[in-house]
């Protein structure tokens, strides 16, 4: 039987043409009872009438298909096979485009580029608290270490003098041992 005739067969049959109507207004109702997108319209300047799946979100036109929670950051594919393929035919030519663009850089916006990429790695909201946490810490670290302590104890003080005593002692005794060997240059000299 061509779909034409089985279209035609589907659309005479009237216990099908009652189900299928009963179903339609289900749907309509459905969607006037489910919660509305609300975001506000640019051409109208009216709230979106958009159902979504939950109060306070978003229709998947004004972002509420974006990914979101702790993995936001990676790819993320669809279950169904057709559309798995359209993303990663997608996620193939983003990757050549970038590439290409990438490879007409020169060497300075390269370099640039790259120092970037290393500086804002995405990550978890977990991993980037500790990266953050992390930088702060190596900040502060480098901040005591750069300053000299200014508050000595008197045992400190008396040990820097000694130091510096002994010190000017070797000098003495450098300059000493010159003189000697020196004056003294042996039966030959």
């Amino acid at each position: 039987m061509s779909p034409k005739k089985r279209a035609q067969k589907v659309s005479t049959d009237p216990v099908l043409a009652e189900a299928r109507r009963r179903g339609w207004l289900r749907s309509l109702e459905v969607r006037a009872n489910a919660p509305k997108c609300g975001a506000k319209s640019r051409q109208t300047g009216l709230p979106c009438k958009n159902p979504v799946k939950e109060e306070g979100k978003r229709c998947r036109f004004h972002g509420g298909a974006t990914p979101k929670g702790k993995d936001w950051h990676r790819r993320q594919f669809p279950s169904s096979p057709h559309r798995l393929e359209g993303k990663m035919k997608a996620l193939r030519r983003r990757d050549r485009e970038a590439e290409e663009r990438r490879a007409a850089m020169t060497l300075e916006e390269r370099e640039k580029h790259e120092e970037r990429r290393r500086h804002r790695q995405p990550g978890t909201p977990l991993e980037r608290r500790k990266a953050k946490y992390d930088r702060e810490a190596r900040k502060m670290v480098s901040a005591l270490l750069d300053k000299p302590d200014k508050r000595r104890s008197d045992e400190e003080k008396a040990l820097a003098a000694e130091i510096e005593r002994l010190e000017a002692a070797a000098v003495e005794l450098e300059k000493a041992k010159e003189d000697e060997t020196e004056d003294d240059k042996g039966i030959f000299g």
